[in-house]
Parts: C-alpha cells; structure tokens; sequence
C-alpha cells in the first residue's frame, strides 16, 4: 500500500472521497502488486470449478451471481480478504473518516452478522439490483462503509458489471464505479446508500472481493460531526433495516420490505440515536432479552 505513503497524494485523494456524489466514494487502482493479483484470478478460477457456493442468487432482482466463504485453501483471495480486516488497512480508513473505532465485518462473529460471504461470482447477464444493505449488527454497530475489490484479470466497460450509485430512495442512477481489474472501490455506507451492479454482457466471469465495517453506536454523534466537518452533503442516516432492494412494484416480492423501510424512515424510534433516551432503553431491553434466552438455552 506505498500509494499511503505519499501525504500529498493522500490527502488529495480524501478530498476527492468527500467530494464524490450521490455520496462519499473513492477507488484505488493497482491496489496489488501484479504477482499478487494475477494469484487471486487463479483462485477465483479453482473456487468456480471445484467449490461449493455458500449462496446462490437467481431472482429477477439479483441474477447469476454465486458467493463463498473465505477459505486458507485458496491462500491469495484469503491474503486480500485479511488485508481489508487488518490493522493496518482500518489505519488508513480511520485516516479516510477521521473516526476511530472502525470494526471489519471479518472481526464479527454473531448468528445476525451479514449472510453474503466475501468472495463473489457473477455470470454472464448477471445483475444486482438497486438496494442498501443491513444498517446494522445486533442494534450495537453501524455499517458504515462498504469495499469491494475488482479480481477478474481482463476487462472492458462495455462487458459491463459496474458498481452503480443511485440517489437516495434507490430509484435513479446518479453514476458507477467502473468495473477495473485489481481496482479497489470505497464508499460511505448509510441508510440511503443504494447501489448495485449493471448487467453483464459478457462470457468472462466477474470476480469481486466484498468487505464491510462497523462503528459502535455510541461513536455516531461524532462520525456525524465530522462528516459535517468534512462535505456540504445532508448527514448520513441510520435506521434499523436488513438489506433491502428498491421497487414501486406492488407485486414485488420485495415490496413489502421496501415498504416498511420507507415507513421505518419517518419513524424517529427505529433511528440509530446515542443520545435518545428511548433507544437506549429499547437497546438495553434488547440486550437484557438476549441474555436471558442463551441462559435458558
């Protein structure tokens, strides 16, 4: 990571992160070295051929798209995998969102930690939808930031695969995060982030790398604070959600808990809020609940 290295660089590049529309988002390309990277392609090819997917996706919201769980068999997608969770990697966020505190979703073992697994497949005509994803672990911590990592070898824009950013209620693409080969993408992670991934036109497979990170909730008030520090763009919310995909279809499958979002919105007893009284109690109910029934169990 020698592109940290250069403080000039660096800072021109958390300007740029801020600036970005319809909210913070960054890439660095050339994120491995090319042994590395060409060694993580290799891996995706043997995880295809010869793994079993943890998850399969075939719905008219998400299409051909198959995930894994990270595995020290294929050493160099684990390699990435652990360098997104290490020390190290959380330095340079924290530098990013001038917060302390920030958690990788490898750090999480809990039974409501995300179901989507960090290595990522898509086929040809495979599309993701436009969706947040959960807005929290055990109503303690707040996913904040998302990242994804491009590991096919070769790849053109119009093959298609690339990350989109859609406006606040998930029903217009603003811009994309062009699919790059060993392209690290970075964006802010809230209850109005939705994004997905445009259709494939093509035979090659898409390989990504995913990684999420947390705050505790009681360091929200002051990632708020900073981020009115650092852009001009409405500060970042949170409510109480699962990953949930837009649509104004009422015969959607997925309406009813678009729905509910949008309801969950209005309604200040769902938001992430240190400084309510009423959700601390509701947290300290919940956590009181908790510890009760794995007492009985």
């Amino acid at each position: 990571m020698q592109l940290f290295n250069n403080p000039e660089q660096w800072e021109e590049l958390k300007s740029q992160f801020w600036q970005a529309k319809p909210y913070p988002h960054i890439c660095f390309d050339n994120f491995l070295p090319s042994s590395l990277f060409a060694q993580v392609t290799q891996n995706f090819q043997q995880i295809d051929q010869s793994a079993t997917p943890t998850e399969i996706y075939s719905s008219d919201i998400e299409l051909n798209k198959v995930c894994f769980e990270s595995s020290n068999k294929y050493a160099a997608t684990e390699t990435v995998v652990n360098t997104l969770a290490s020390p190290e990697f959380i330095e340079i966020l924290e530098s990013l969102f001038k917060v302390n505190g920030i958690i990788p979703l490898l750090k999480f073992r809990t039974e409501n930690k995300s179901a989507r697994k960090y290595l990522h497949i898509m086929k040809d005509k495979g599309f993701l939808g436009s969706h947040v994803d959960q807005s929290h672990i055990d109503q303690e911590y707040i996913h904040i930031l998302s990242c994804i990592f491009y590991a096919s070898s070769e790849w053109t824009e119009n093959q298609g695969g690339h990350t989109i950013l859609f406006n606040s209620d998930g029903s217009q693409s603003v811009t994309q995060i062009e699919y790059k080969p060993n392209r690290l993408a970075i964006f802010l992670h809230t209850s109005t982030s939705f994004h997905g991934v445009s259709k494939l036109n093509t035979n090659s497979d898409r390989y990504s790398i995913y990684m999420d990170y947390y705050l505790p909730v009681n360091k929200l008030k002051e990632f708020k604070e900073v981020f009115a520090e650092s852009t001009n763009q409405n500060l970042p919310q949170y409510w109480e959600h699962g990953v949930v995909f837009f649509t104004n279809d009422q015969n959607s499958n997925y309406f009813k808990a678009y729905n509910q979002y949008q309801l969950d919105a209005h309604n200040n007893l769902k938001h992430f809020n240190s400084d309510n009284l009423w959700w601390n109690i509701t947290i300290a109910l919940r956590k009181a609940k908790h510890y009760i029934k794995n007492q009985i169990l």
